[in-house]
């Protein structure tokens, strides 16, 4: 992701983090709205990585809303462009501009909860 030439920011990229042992379609699904040269989207993928060992199983996807190629990518600069970085886990947005380590965690612990128990509380 990071070069001299800044290529890496125009493309998305996706990481699969696999710490738990339960089923794949359990696993959680983040997507992390960034861009380039995006100093506080750097400081949320450092908190991301480092919550890993400790948290659920998710994918993480990587996506640059000034990477005119994707699809709906108009849709979320418009709503982001001032906003990044913006953490979406299974679709619901949980974090904007920064994450704290623990309550990262305890998100991904209780959407996991939830759908190991099928929606039902």
């Amino acid at each position: 992701m990071h070069g001299a030439s800044g290529s890496g920011a125009r493309h998305r990229a996706s990481y699969a983090y696999s710490t738990s042992s339960f089923e794949a379609s359990g696993v959680l699904k983040l997507r992390l709205y960034t861009g380039p040269q995006c100093s506080l989207c750097d400081d949320v993928k450092e908190v991301i990585d480092s919550a890993r060992k400790e948290a659920p199983a998710f994918t993480l996807e990587l996506f640059n809303i000034r990477d005119d190629s994707l699809s709906d990518v108009h849709k979320w600069r418009r709503l982001y462009q001032y906003d990044i970085p913006v953490l979406h886990l299974n679709g619901e947005e949980i974090a904007r501009h920064s994450l704290d380590k623990g309550k990262f965690i305890a998100a991904l612990q209780a959407h996991q909860k939830v759908a190991k128990s099928g929606g039902q509380d």
